[in-house]
């Protein structure tokens, strides 16, 4: 897997996050060695205009 933002994350982010529109592709972040991060903008009237999102893979990202 590469380091883009997988559907289940999306859909993670919505069902912890309802009314939270993304306003940009989601860029990784860097620096981790177990696991992939990025940092999600969106649009909403109420509650974050950006959030983490971490995943632990079951293999290390940086030697699959």
């Amino acid at each position: 897997m590469d380091n883009s933002f997988p559907d289940f994350a999306r859909a993670a982010v919505l069902e912890q996050f309802p009314h939270f529109a993304l306003a940009e592709p989601p860029q990784p972040l860097t620096g981790g060695f177990l696991n992939y991060v990025w940092r999600v903008q969106g649009q909403t009237l109420s509650g974050p205009r950006s959030i983490i999102v971490k995943w632990a893979p079951p293999h290390i990202p940086s030697a699959p």
